[in-house]
């Protein structure tokens, strides 16, 4: 597929199959890129949607702001604007959003600036919420300018190291597609060596790693009645590790506390036993049934409580009552 590009140097993948299918707006992380959703993509599309994917600014082979700014209301404005330049951001569109990591944040950031153009919202191991003690190197790194540059080289040699720990699963087709993925981020640091400077700016810039708890919150009380969000993570993640997805819950649950619902309607928390930050990419056929199962189900007028669900052990059958089109599990309300 030949890629397009915004006049500030956005570069994008729209799907052409399904013009009037809905728009599923795809959100990469800090140092991934848009490539990272190639088979949600596919599948997307097989669904009747129309996907659209792209490159964070300076990342992948998005051009690199001209003012340098990489913090949050320049990456919700990035994708504002690409949203307008492809007159999908007027009237009555509405879209839907699946983003990973630091993309969860810029989406949650999105959706809490542009409440009514957002109706699912599908948040992959999502940023925002981390504590300070999962962000203590990077404290340090912000606060000691005369530490960034040693640091930053000691990166960029380290790059594919990092890649690797996204990915943990154990089966022949997982390491598969880990290696494919490592291998394309290879080819995409080669093509624009200066993706690298756009990950480690963000890194010093991007404020909402933490601190996102009203945004979220905010969230929550829409997920009561006005939109549907889904939260996935792998239970072995150490990018954004496992215990993020209590405090979403939390958060969550505690917006639509303020609209008198007590529990975050619409929600639903999937996690995936043995896999990591990059799950979504080494069993896609399972994570993209329960985001398609998700995105293709209209809200309900009258919603049911937040539901915690886990990927089955055991391949599931039609005549098994725990079954889902998704393929995953119900374990308790939460």
């Amino acid at each position: 597929m030949i890629p397009s590009a915004t006049p500030s140097g956005t570069v994008y993948f729209l799907s052409s199959k399904n013009p009037k299918g809905k728009v599923v707006v795809c959100v990469h992380g800090i140092g991934g890129g848009s490539h990272q959703f190639e088979a949600l993509f596919q599948d997307l599309e097989a669904a009747g949607f129309r996907p659209l994917r792209y490159d964070l600014i300076g990342r992948g082979y998005s051009s690199e702001p001209s003012d340098k700014c990489y913090d949050g209301a320049a990456h919700v404005a990035q994708l504002r604007g690409l949203l307008e330049h492809l007159k999908l951001a007027s009237g009555d569109c509405k879209v839907d959003m699946v983003a990973h990591s630091m993309g969860g944040a810029i989406a949650a950031l999105y959706n809490d600036a542009y409440p009514s153009h957002v109706e699912a919202m599908v948040l992959l191991a999502p940023a925002g919420l981390m504590s300070g003690g999962e962000l203590a190197s990077l404290k340090v790194l912000r606060g000691c300018g005369c530490l960034q540059g040693p640091i930053r080289g000691v990166l960029r040699g380290g790059q594919e190291g990092e890649w690797r720990k996204d990915f943990c699963g154990s089966a022949p087709d997982e390491r598969a597609r880990a290696s494919q993925s490592v291998a394309k981020m290879k080819d995409v640091a080669a093509a624009n060596p200066g993706a690298f400077e756009g990950f480690f700016q963000s890194a010093l810039q991007f404020e909402y790693l933490s601190g996102l708890d009203a945004v979220v919150r905010r969230l929550g009380a829409r997920s009561g009645f006005k939109q549907k969000t889904m939260i996935m993570w792998g239970d072995r993640d150490k990018a954004v590790p496992f215990a993020n997805m209590r405090r979403w819950k939390a958060a969550l649950t505690a917006g639509a506390a303020t609209t008198g619902l007590g529990s975050a309607e619409n929600v639903t928390m999937v996690s995936y036993k043995n896999l990591a930050h990059g799950f979504f990419i080494e069993r896609p056929g399972e994570v993209n049934r329960a985001i398609i199962d998700l995105l293709a189900q209209p809200l309900p007028a009258a919603a049911t409580s937040m539901r915690t669900l886990s990927a089955p052990t055991t391949p599931t059958t039609p005549s098994d009552p725990n079954f889902r089109a998704a393929g995953t599990r119900h374990l308790a309300p939460g």
